[in-house]
């Protein structure tokens, strides 16, 4: 799902645009082979490529003057990272060529490259698109991607372990095709209530509204001074917090029939991106319940 209001820069390297965990992003054997046959028959200037391999992406391919670059060997051993920039890479070798001039009524290069690429990661079932450009990107939009990246960073150590595996089975559920919001939102959900039982002991037993407002606001209350701007800020937040909660619930658990009951895809990732947010929130909050109990 593509944000269409959400500015992302064209024709740049994936692995600077989504600096995030790699167990969050889509990979494939069978991509990965494919791949490496059209990296063959697109690569115009096999040594100029080499360099700048090494230059942009860091990546030091085997280029022998009888074979060619191994790209077989690339494609195995590369990052998902490193594997889909060599596809920018190559589109930018491809703009040099569109430069000299294309036949009257002839696709650029970069464009039937870049169609190429996009069929191949539609028929794999790859959660990536390719801008004109050459740039790849989740099909989720980017908004998510950054804040899936925040939260990450924001949950390490062994406190959040449980949380942060929750919260990447939830962000996994939304990066891979078919995309299963449902389990997206359980997933959060858990890291949330987790996270929640982790902060308040054996006290509550679940994760509800009630629940929030029996002890989550009380230590908002305490941790923003009880007045003033920023504690009515962080009131409202822990309101909106009870309203999300009851609104995941409705996605937690099944109806009794058969069939899932998956939400439209644009709610799932609101769901799931605003509960993010809180998670997020959640474990500021403990860090400071923590340090304000160790001073």
């Amino acid at each position: 799902m593509a944000d269409e209001t959400h500015e992302v820069p064209e024709g740049q390297y994936f692995g600077r645009l989504y600096p995030q965990s790699p167990e969050l992003q889509n990979d494939s054997r069978t991509m990965r082979r494919r791949l490496s046959g059209h990296f063959a028959d697109y690569t115009v200037d096999a040594d100029a490529l080499e360099r700048q391999a090494l230059r942009e992406l860091g990546v030091e391919l085997i280029n022998s003057s009888m074979f060619g670059i191994n790209w077989d060997h690339f494609a195995q051993l590369a990052s998902i990272a490193e594997l889909l920039g060599m596809v920018t890479l190559i589109a930018r070798q491809l703009q040099r060529v569109d430069a000299v001039g294309m036949p009257a009524g002839e696709p650029s290069q970069v464009q039937s490259w870049c169609n190429l690429v996009s069929g191949v990661f539609e028929q794999e079932r790859m959660n990536y698109r390719v801008d004109e450009r050459g740039g790849v990107h989740p099909l989720t939009d980017a908004a998510f991607v950054a804040t899936t990246t925040a939260v990450i960073e924001s949950l390490q150590g062994p406190r959040y372990r449980n949380a942060l595996r929750n919260f990447e089975d939830a962000a996994r559920e939304l990066n891979s095709l078919p995309q299963d919001g449902k389990a997206a939102i359980r997933h959060v959900f858990a890291a949330i209530e987790g996270l929640f039982k982790l902060m308040f002991g054996d006290r509550p037993a679940q994760l509800t509204a009630k629940t929030i407002e029996e002890h989550l606001r009380p230590t908002v209350a305490e941790a923003y001074g009880g007045g003033g701007e920023a504690a009515r800020a962080a009131g409202q937040i822990v309101t909106g917090m009870k309203a999300w909660v009851d609104a995941a619930h409705n996605y937690r658990h099944e109806p009794g029939s058969e069939d899932v009951a998956q939400p439209p895809i644009e709610l799932a990732l609101g769901l799931v991106t605003q509960g993010a947010a809180y998670l997020r929130w959640l474990g500021t909050l403990d860090r400071q319940m923590i340090e304000k109990d160790a001073g």
